[in-house]
């Protein structure tokens, strides 16, 4: 069913289709740019989600429990930072930002080798990462955090860009926020996979 009025938040777009129905919210697929995205219903309180209980099997989709993953994590995670270390040709004193730090598995393989900085709306998951030693701002990545933190050289997003309000925004803050050949790794789920199906 086409659904008109609806803007896409990447290419501005007002011809969506709707895909279906998943726990009262409507996901919807643009028929230009071919994004999959949740219809967030007016009023809704996105930053509500992110409490505690959403890193520890307290909601339906959030994780399980988190923590316990941290050494397939931190694996995954060591391997990112290698990439960001050859692709950098090991330079010292770059600084990294993590979008979405989580509980700082990522931000404790890479603080060795970059000056990092994570970004975290979850106050109980950074205040996790502040204990550990890492240096995160429970923030969204807005103009105001943008200026705070700075010039940046790395920036990471695991799993985060499919939660963002303005994705598009997001980017293109973080573009004028990037040094020159500056590097920006995203990863996100794919709803063509054989899990997103079976799911």
């Amino acid at each position: 069913m086409v659904s008109e009025g609806i803007i896409c938040k990447i290419c501005g777009s007002n011809n969506t289709d709707f895909l279906y129905q998943k726990e009262n919210f409507d996901i919807m697929k643009c028929r230009k740019c071919k994004m999959v995205y949740t219809r967030i219903p007016e009023g809704f309180d996105l930053l509500g989600i992110y409490d505690k209980s959403y890193f520890q099997g307290g909601q339906q989709y959030g994780y399980g429990d988190y923590a316990a993953s941290e050494k397939v994590l931190r694996k995954e995670f060591a391997k990112s930072v290698r990439i960001f270390k050859s692709l950098t040709k090991n330079q010292a004193d770059l600084k990294l930002l993590e979008l979405g730090s989580a509980y700082g598995y990522f931000l404790d393989e890479a603080r060795d080798s970059f000056d990092c900085i994570g970004l975290e709306v979850s106050k109980d998951a950074a205040q996790y990462s502040i204990d550990r030693g890492n240096k995160v701002l429970t923030d969204y990545y807005d103009e105001a955090t943008a200026e705070r933190i700075g010039k940046i050289d790395v920036v990471a997003m695991f799993d985060v860009i499919e939660h963002l309000p303005d994705p598009l925004g997001t980017i293109q803050l973080i573009d004028k926020y990037l040094k020159k050949d500056g590097l920006i790794l995203i990863t996100t789920g794919n709803i063509d996979s054989l899990l997103a199906k079976l799911m």
